[in-house]
């Protein structure tokens, strides 16, 4: 018998650090990617970090709940912005369009995990089972989606070489096309 209930938030602070912050946070205080809604200067909350060389942080994450009753299991994937933990020092159209592609590449990966759960056979299988295997995709995911983002930051420049971040715009909007099937961010399955 089912009814159980359990949550994994992965967040990430996309600029080099010493340490990436693993910490959760409060559900009403993030915003949830959406393709209506795009960042803006005053969704950066903190204030800016003087000793960085960077213009930007961005705190994003992925979270993962699963749920279960006796009939039914839900997988539910958002992707997130935390703006009381990301910061921007100059309000430019570049550098938001720049945070903005880190944003769409968390959602992206967030599509990703959708469609690996829709994979896991959950029918006939004790809930620990089921959630050990979602876990252990959701670590490989994440870290698959760590290394992209470190590359995008690489090869821009983290923003600077504004052709290469016309080609990473146009590949992610290209990737958000083509996992569509995956923007629902609930999946259910009987029992």
């Amino acid at each position: 018998m089912w009814n159980v209930k359990w949550m994994v938030l992965a967040t990430a602070f996309w600029m080099p650090s010493p340490a990436r912050n693993e910490s959760p946070v409060k559900e009403e205080s993030v915003i949830y990617w959406s393709p209506k809604t795009k960042l803006i200067g005053s969704d950066f909350k903190r204030p800016p970090l003087k000793e960085s060389h960077f213009s930007a942080g961005s705190h994003l994450g992925t979270g993962l709940e699963i749920s279960a009753d006796n009939n039914h299991l839900r997988f539910t994937v958002k992707a997130y912005f935390v703006p009381d933990k990301s910061w921007i020092k100059v309000n430019d159209t570049d550098l938001l369009k720049h945070e903005q592609a880190h944003f769409d590449i968390e959602e992206y990966y967030a599509r990703l995990i959708r469609k690996e759960l829709g994979r896991i056979q959950v029918k006939g299988r004790p809930f620990d089972a089921v959630r050990a295997e979602a876990d252990e995709m959701f670590a490989r995911m994440l870290a698959e989606r760590t290394r992209c983002q470190d590359l995008f930051d690489e090869e821009t420049g983290h923003s600077v070489k504004t052709d290469k971040e016309k080609e990473w715009e146009d590949r992610i909007g290209e990737q958000l096309r083509e996992t569509r099937a995956y923007a629902s961010p609930e999946l259910y399955f009987a029992l």
